[in-house]
């Protein structure tokens, strides 16, 4: 039912906790330039020996998190060569956030997006959103640029 309607040369890879770790750890010396970009959302290690092909990523992170400490997220980014940001969720946990109607869901899926958007159809639009959508007074701050 897909056929056709991926564009497989470029690539991003998404995960949330585990699948945050495995999405990083594609992006090693190696890895396929078709892997274009990450989402890693609570999760990652700060011993990835990433390589390749530049690979623009977004961390989201709670700044609570009790699963994956918050400055595992950031030990992560802080070794990333390339162009990268951190949303850090304000006072949020592992995931609550991920939840339609939770605290950090509208900032977080609208960055999420708009990053997208800017980074895969040069959207112009989208670009000029991303401030507005991350930087949330006590709920969500981004910090970095894609």
């Amino acid at each position: 039912p897909v056929a056709g309607r991926l564009d497989t040369g470029r690539i991003a890879a998404v995960g949330h906790s585990a699948g945050a770790y495995t999405a990083a750890a594609m992006f090693t010396a190696g890895h396929s330039p078709r892997l274009r970009g990450a989402v890693v959302v609570a999760g990652a290690r700060p011993r990835i020996d990433f390589g390749g092909p530049a690979a623009p990523m977004l961390i989201v992170h709670g700044g609570a998190d009790p699963v994956v400490p918050y400055a595992t997220g950031r030990a992560t980014y802080d070794r990333m060569p390339w162009p990268k940001a951190f949303l850090t969720l304000t006072r949020l946990d592992h995931g609550s956030y991920l939840s339609p109607g939770r605290r950090g869901y509208a900032p977080t899926m609208a960055t999420v997006t708009d990053i997208q958007r800017r980074r895969r159809y040069l959207d112009q639009r989208a670009r000029h959103r991303i401030p507005a959508d991350a930087q949330r007074p006590g709920v969500a701050r981004l910090t970095g640029h894609l």
